[in-house]
């Protein structure tokens, strides 16, 4: 699975508007939230993602790595499945 987006690290920036959240990234783009009383939390969420990604893709590893010894087949399989589909939505890849 290759990278589609902008590479991380991405940060939030103090906008001086309310209701207002702006995200810089690593090729200083920025991302402006307007009008939004959940701008800054909104903004915060997307500075995580690519960060939050990488997490999950190591948290699948694992779980598959020791789902056969350590739990239910058909509870591993579940959350595997709902790792991967999460992985494959911020990813453009197979649903």
């Amino acid at each position: 699975m290759t990278t589609a987006h902008t590479p991380g690290p991405w940060r939030t920036r103090d906008s001086l508007h309310e209701n207002h959240g702006i995200v810089r990234t690593g090729t200083n783009m920025e991302v402006q939230i307007h009008d939004s009383v959940c701008a800054e939390a909104d903004a915060r969420l997307i500075a995580a993602a690519p960060e939050l990604l990488e997490q999950l893709k190591q948290a699948r590893q694992y779980v598959a790595k020791v789902a056969a010894e350590a739990i239910s087949p058909v509870f591993a399989n579940r959350r595997l499945r709902d790792m991967q589909l999460a992985i494959d939505k911020a990813t453009g890849g197979a649903a």
